[in-house]
């Protein structure tokens, strides 16, 4: 068994990695409108393989405001430009890859190479959501009220890493 970790800009994935990519951000399901034009307008992706197979991804996206907003703490907002999310290990059980600690290095590996402090990421508030457990890991700590996502009308917290 072996996982590869390939952090880049968009540029530098071609057209099978960003077709993998885009398969598993589908089949996470939280992204509205999951699309390619989407995926290359991100900063950084990286895309996890076991044995080449793709099981795992993670991206810095270019910054969209409303999370803010929702979560009432608008103040804050032009503070953070770069948000890390996407972040998704596939629930495919044949390959078995549950529990390695992939989204835990999918995101230090972003973060080290955005070499930047001020991120932040939104994720679902649940007991159950082991990234609430990685972005705490990372330092990221909750801000402002809980809020229902578009999309999914799950409750969604906001976080930030300063």
């Amino acid at each position: 068994m072996i996982l590869t970790f390939k952090v880049d800009i968009p540029k530098h994935f071609n057209s099978n990695e960003k077709s993998s990519f885009l398969a598993l951000l589908i089949e996470q399901g939280q992204v509205e409108n999951p699309n390619l034009g989407k995926i290359n307008s991100c900063s950084l992706l990286c895309i996890v393989q076991l044995d080449n197979n793709p099981v795992a991804i993670g991206a810095i996206k270019h910054v969209y405001k409303t999370p803010f907003t929702k979560a009432e703490v608008p103040e804050l907002q032009n503070e953070y430009n770069d948000e890390l999310g996407y972040i998704y290990v596939t629930h495919n059980k044949s390959l078995n890859v549950r529990g390695l600690g992939i989204a835990t290095t999918i995101c230090r590996l972003l973060l080290k190479k955005l070499d930047k402090t001020k991120v932040f990421a939104t994720t679902e508030e649940n007991e159950d959501n082991h990234m609430q457990r990685v972005l705490s890991k990372l330092s990221f700590k909750k801000v402002g009220i809980t809020y229902q996502g578009n999309k999914t009308k799950k409750n969604i917290s906001l976080f930030v890493k300063d």
